[in-house]
């Protein structure tokens, strides 16, 4: 939704969009009309299937939160965690993997969100201490996400299911934030990063987790039928 563009989503595409860079850049110049020299250096030996790991490349994190490629697996739908009153894990070793708060009890949270049948990935109840950030010093219940199928997994999916599980299980707990949040003071975290208010509303009105996540699949078909136009490396 134009409305919500901001700081951490300035362009209306899915939060995983699967384009490098270069692909990226060509789409937003079709998209936006914009007349300039584009030129786009191919990679050499990369193809579309493969993960980081299998480039034999050396992790470098983007971000002190980014310490491995799981992080970055997750990172895209757990990033909405920072819009709520639950620690994302920073402050732990496996930030964005481990999700937690005080009110959790992770056995329960476990079971209810291995309930939704998600694919390629298992939910762990865990306990842990942040050294910083949310709930710095606190010992907290919370999950583990292990990716145990990296094609089948969904991370933004996850993250929204994830939340529907705190607001059903935690309702007078669970709260989305609102404040100043990557400079922005009038809408909550929450929305700038899922890029609309249907998701937090939906959520907030109970509606069921397969109705959520078949919202945004119209949307997600119309990209992937014209993503490939601006593909430039095989599968």
């Amino acid at each position: 939704d134009p409305a919500f563009a901001s700081f951490v989503g300035v362009f209306p595409v899915p939060v995983r969009h699967g384009l490098t860079a270069g692909e990226l850049a060509l789409f937003y110049r079709k998209v936006r009309k914009l007349d300039v020299n584009l030129s786009v250096v191919t990679m050499e030996g990369w193809h579309r299937a493969m993960l980081f790991p299998e480039t034999a490349l050396p992790w470098i994190p983007p971000s002190p939160n980014m310490p491995t490629f799981a992080t970055a697996e997750v990172y895209p739908g757990m990033c909405l965690f920072e819009g709520l009153n639950v620690s994302e894990g920073r402050g732990t070793t496996t930030p964005f993997q481990l999700s937690g708060a005080p009110f959790i009890h992770p056995y329960e949270l476990a079971e209810r969100c291995q309930s939704y049948g998600l694919e390629g990935v298992l939910f762990r109840p865990v306990w842990f201490k942040p050294t910083f950030h949310k709930f710095c010093g606190e010992v907290i219940g919370g999950i583990w996400q292990q990716v145990t199928d990296h094609s089948r997994y969904r991370s933004f999916a996850t993250a929204v299911a994830m939340t529907a599980a705190l607001h059903e299980l935690y309702p007078g707990d669970v709260q989305f934030l609102r404040g100043v949040y990557e400079f922005n003071d009038t809408l909550p975290a929450f929305d700038l990063l899922a890029g609309n208010s249907t998701l937090r509303t939906a959520i907030l009105n109970g509606s069921d987790v397969e109705s959520i996540l078949s919202s945004w699949q119209r949307e997600e078909e119309h990209f992937k039928g014209i993503k490939p136009d601006f593909h430039l490396y095989k599968s």
